[in-house]
């Protein structure tokens, strides 16, 4: 073998050394994940989605309840599916340590938003601990903690128009880039426009950072 042979695979070995064993793509996890997450979604859809991709069509899949899903947005560590009319998902690959967790959001529109959240390896085994700093995940806390009344609105106002949150909605969205998700409270049922401004202004966007061990409230 020639001296530069010999040179160029030292570099090749050192660089696949530095890749974490096991580290996925989103793409590899997507392929991957378990049919019982999205029932009406195998793996036979799932890569038919991929080979829509691959072709730079984007273009709906048949899912199994014969409606229409689209895969919206995929990069390494990231991906947004259209899953049907009223529910969506996104997925993030949030790195750790000594390996790579998958955080997976699903949302249902009905017609406000309901959010899940959920974690797993990246063998989608379920990580069963709070991935939250608080001990209470934020999903199980009360009305009150995703609002706050303006300085301008009266105590019996606030406490009229926190009702129409009842029962509790919370919209979950994570960013294509960063680390990031936000939680939001969404109101229960349709509000007519006269009210719509005033309940805006009570809900409190949370927004939480991942700093390689669990979500940090900032």
């Amino acid at each position: 073998m020639k001296p530069f042979e010999k040179h160029f695979l030292c570099i090749l070995f050192a660089l696949v050394a530095m890749v974490p064993a096991g580290a996925q793509s989103m793409r590899e996890v997507w392929l991957s994940m378990p049919d019982s997450l999205v029932g009406y979604l195998n793996k036979s859809k799932r890569i038919e989605a991929m080979d829509y991709r691959d072709m730079g069509l984007k273009l709906d899949v048949r899912n199994l309840l014969k409606g229409s899903t689209l895969v919206d947005t995929l990069t390494a560590d990231f991906i947004a599916v259209k899953l049907n009319k009223s529910a969506s998902l996104q997925m993030k690959l949030l790195p750790r340590e000594s390996d790579t967790l998958v955080c997976v959001v699903k949302t249902f529109r009905g017609p406000a938003a309901d959010s899940s959240i959920s974690f797993f390896t990246t063998r989608w085994q379920p990580v069963g601990t709070s991935m939250f700093c608080d001990s209470v995940s934020p999903l199980a806390q009360p009305v009150d903690c995703f609002l706050q009344r303006p300085d301008t609105m009266s105590v019996e106002r606030f406490s009229e128009l926190s009702l129409q949150f009842e029962p509790r909605l919370l919209s979950i969205e994570m960013p294509v880039s960063g680390e990031e998700l936000s939680i939001e409270l969404q109101p229960a049922l349709p509000v007519p426009s006269s009210l719509a401004a005033s309940l805006k202004q009570l809900v409190k966007r949370r927004n939480f950072k991942w700093n390689g061990k669990m979500f940090i409230e900032c």
